[in-house]
């Protein structure tokens, strides 16, 4: 047993403290536009970090283009009236319901102090790390602390997301509207978070060593994000003449009193020498490519050595960075007919194609004789998607060949979904084109069988090939959607082991 465990609380290397004027207007901080990116300094030292107790906390601000913070009299009203219609600006500014503000972060990447070796490096964080929020947590974990203390809503978005973002009415001239704020300096001021940074080393099971024959300490380094992609509006179409629209265009967030907060342990000893330098590690690469047509092929080369599966996210191509959208809504390909993955283009390890059936392009629901009925009518669309197997295969995947014992992903979300993109078209009805709603769906391919397997793919090439009404303008799917290509984001889950001594990485 360790003989102490030390608390420690890092502030960043280049903090920027946040001001306020009588006017309310906040200046400094982190902010993408700014100060965008975020260093810790983890010292070198004869100790252990155990990363499993390490969490990135702070407070998030979320600001108006007249760099003022939302506050509680700009969204208080209009909640209820005309249905939720008419919403101000700090109503109308919603975050992913699976990452919440764990979306601020789109890079990661970590270095040992004493060489300045990379490490690691995840791109597009926050893609990845919301399907695995949503495929770990169901809607009664994401209504309980600590798990929504990073701001996440799951399925309630409607209901709790606009709250999440506006803050207490504090300004120097009111002296707050919440007795234990007296103003914007107020250190209590911002929506309080607390995550874990989601990495193959900084969440890692085995405690990592700081001493100088071992990493020598750690340099973290946080991109953030580009708020566009971070924050969308609750509607993408207003076609009411009842329904006002607050432009949250130029809104952003700001991040401050952030810090890296954790323990360290004192070994004893015997657990020093005992002491094994090899780390393993569950990587992730990402990898991106484009859908352009209703059968697209895309291949890559992984020279990968121990994959654990592919995860295949699929996004419009004008989803990505634009506010008006969620960025953390994952859809299978429109109108997916079915798929099929190759090896070295040898259908492997499924030597068969993944059918949806029925699908969207089929005459009825119930692929029956019956008079032609176009899925886009029905008041469950997800009726015409027979896609059990693509849901089941695809959580093989991101879950190294297991089902979730409990998820947020389900035939609901996916109906809503389907819902929404229909609705964001139709006119006269109030709160058309909620967009508070986000999928989890994807294309995945296991390596695992849940049995710890992995697959080499050292100049091997692994495709993706995918029958769908992508781009194809079809009326069996929404008209938004029909004429658009997707963007397809690959996450290649691999095995790797890291020697903290020779600070090699083996891949």
């Amino acid at each position: 047993m360790p003989v102490q465990r030390i608390p420690f609380s890092i502030p960043p290397l280049n903090e920027q403290s946040t001001t306020a004027s009588a006017a309310g207007v906040l200046t400094g901080g982190f902010r993408f536009n700014g100060n965008p990116n975020v260093k810790f300094s983890v010292p070198a030292q004869p100790r252990m970090l155990d990363t499993s107790e390490m969490y990135l906390t702070g407070q998030i601000v979320f600001m108006d283009p007249s760099n003022a913070p939302l506050s509680l009299s700009d969204g208080e009203a209009n909640f209820a009236d005309n249905n939720g219609a008419n919403l101000t600006k700090a109503a109308n500014t919603n975050i992913s319901p699976w990452g919440g503000c764990e979306n601020v972060i789109e890079r990661v990447f970590v270095q040992t102090k004493k060489s300045s070796v990379e490490l690691m490096t995840h791109n597009n964080y926050p893609m990845y790390v919301n399907l695995v929020n949503g495929y770990r947590n169901n809607q009664e974990d994401y209504l309980r602390s600590p798990l929504t203390r990073f701001l996440g809503s799951g399925t309630d978005a409607d209901f709790i997301n606009r709250h999440s973002v506006i803050q207490p009415n504090a300004t120097a001239s009111t002296a707050g509207a919440m007795t234990n704020i007296d103003n914007f300096n107020d250190q209590n001021f911002g929506q309080f978070f607390s995550f874990k940074i989601d990495t193959s080393l900084l969440n890692n099971r085995k405690m990592l060593h700081l001493g100088d024959d071992h990493l020598g300490g750690l340099l973290i380094t946080l991109e953030l994000a580009n708020p566009d992609g971070v924050l969308f509006q609750r509607f993408r179409k207003m076609d009411f003449a009842q329904q006002t629209e607050a432009d949250i265009r130029n809104s952003f967030y700001v991040l401050r009193n952030l810090r890296l907060e954790g323990r360290y342990v004192v070994p004893t000893p015997q657990e020093l020498s005992a002491y094994q330098s090899p780390v393993g590690l569950n990587e992730r690469i990402n990898l991106i490519n484009d859908v352009n047509s209703s059968t697209n092929s895309n291949t890559y080369t992984p020279n990968l050595g121990a994959v654990k599966g592919f995860v295949n996210l699929f996004l419009d191509d004008d989803q990505t960075n634009n506010i008006a959208q969620s960025q953390s809504n994952f859809r299978v390909p429109l109108g997916l007919e079915s798929y099929t993955q190759d090896k070295n283009n040898i259908r492997a390890p499924e030597d068969f194609v993944i059918n949806v059936q029925p699908n969207q392009v089929e005459s009825t629901a119930d692929n029956s004789s019956l008079a032609s009925v176009n899925p886009i009518n029905l008041v469950s669309p997800i009726d015409a998607m027979g896609d059990a197997e693509v849901r089941q295969r695809f959580q093989r995947a991101l879950l190294d060949g297991k089902l979730a014992d409990h998820t947020s992903a389900s035939l609901k979300i996916t109906n809503d979904v389907m819902i929404e993109d229909q609705d964001a078209t139709a006119a006269g009805a109030d709160g058309v084109g909620n967009n508070t709603k986000c999928d989890l769906m994807g294309i995945g391919l296991d390596y695992t069988h849940a049995l710890g397997n992995a697959s080499n793919f050292k100049n091997q090439d692994y495709t993706l090939i995918i029958k769908s009404l992508v781009n194809t303008g079809n009326t069996h799917v929404a008209a938004d959607r029909r004429s658009k290509t997707e963007l397809q984001q690959t996450y290649i889950r691999n095995a790797a082991v890291l020697d903290q001594s020779s600070l090699t990485k083996n891949m």
